[in-house]
């Protein structure tokens, strides 16, 4: 049952910042104290931080000096490193590309704070945001810890 409450269920609602769920999410990648702490992640990135995590995602500077894997892992696989792009070419090819196939399916429309958060979500902020969820999802509803034996 847990499963079907989706991510209110198991983290309650997303707070709205003057009515916006955007602002929201920046508010919580660029204000809050971990913002501008460093993090590592385990395929490699070393010190990743949430604001500039935001900024790559949403208003990119071609040389803004962002974190990638570490070694020769971009010379070996250039075109598997991130590159800062627009969030405009992305919003593109959600309203001409996307949603027009989810609305073929009679599945809802992706909105540009899911976009936002997709793409977050498959970078280093996977690190964090998993940790949230796996921390929520080893609690029962009373609080208490899940506990499991064999």
């Amino acid at each position: 049952a847990e499963f079907f409450a989706g991510l209110e269920g198991l983290i309650g609602p997303p707070k709205m910042l003057g009515g916006s769920l955007q602002k929201s999410m920046e508010a919580e990648h660029c204000k809050e104290k971990d913002a501008l702490i460093p993090f590592d992640t385990s395929n490699g990135i070393k010190g990743a931080k949430s604001a500039l995590e935001w900024q790559f995602v949403c208003t990119p500077l071609i040389d803004g000096g962002y974190v990638e894997r570490g070694g020769d892992f971009c010379q070996k696989h250039p075109d598997w490193c991130r590159k800062p792009l627009p969030l405009a070419v992305f919003e593109q090819k959600m309203e001409s590309e996307i949603n027009p196939k989810l609305e073929k399916a009679g599945q809802p429309k992706l909105s540009l704070p899911e976009l936002i958060g997709g793409r977050l979500y498959t970078g280093p902020m996977y690190e964090k945001y998993n940790a949230v969820l796996r921390f929520f999802s080893g609690r029962n509803p009373d609080g208490s810890l899940r506990l499991e034996y064999d």
